[in-house]
């Protein structure tokens, strides 16, 4: 088997407007559909597009009529699971665009959960319930401060937000992808003093 090549690249600059993107809602329960779809709505964004489950989200995708800009994905659902269907996304598989920002919507707060989540290569996580505002907020924060996206052996999506954040802050814009880490580490915090 073949390891991918370590590269990086950078999200486009001009989709830093979300009303201008096709929003995918993946979600096997259409009242979540229909109550992320409203807060999308709230906020201007109309281009939507709905999918009960991955095997419809990858015709949606692959459909000359779409381009799908973003995708809301919920983390369980049957066939594949959304963390299932992000890797598949991440890798190419059946999909134009590998790249495409993908937030996860899920009901647990569990941190293996999230910690899973995040090293399937999401850009965000978000928690049901959620409000409007903080949906938005990680739509935007996703499209404003685009991270790097690494492919390594072991990963494919945006670079962890502390690795990009230590980058900014050293001056760097791209990321090294020899030193670029999979997934966030989190380390346990240092007590006072010691």
């Amino acid at each position: 088997m073949s390891s991918l090549p370590p590269t990086v690249s950078h999200a486009s600059d001009a989709a830093a407007d979300p009303r201008a993107l096709t929003f995918l809602i993946v979600d096997d329960h259409r009242f979540t559909r229909t109550l992320i779809k409203t807060a999308l709505r709230t906020h201007g964004i109309t281009d939507i597009l709905e999918a009960p489950d991955a095997t419809e989200a990858f015709k949606l995708m692959n459909s000359p009529d779409h381009d799908i800009g973003f995708i809301l994905v919920d983390q369980e659902m049957p066939i594949l699971s959304g963390v299932e269907f992000t890797r598949m996304v991440r890798r190419g598989i059946d999909v134009p665009n590998p790249e495409v920002p993908i937030i996860m919507v899920s009901g647990t707060t569990a941190r293996e959960k999230i910690v899973g989540a995040q090293k399937c290569g999401i850009h965000e996580f978000v928690v049901k319930p959620f409000s409007v505002d903080v949906l938005y907020a990680r739509i935007l924060t996703t499209l404003r401060h685009p991270r790097p996206f690494i492919r390594t052996k072991d990963y494919i999506g945006p670079a962890p937000r502390e690795q990009s954040e230590r980058r900014k802050a050293a001056g760097g814009e791209a990321a090294d992808a020899d030193t670029a880490q999979p997934a966030l580490r989190f380390e346990p915090k240092k007590k006072a003093g010691g």
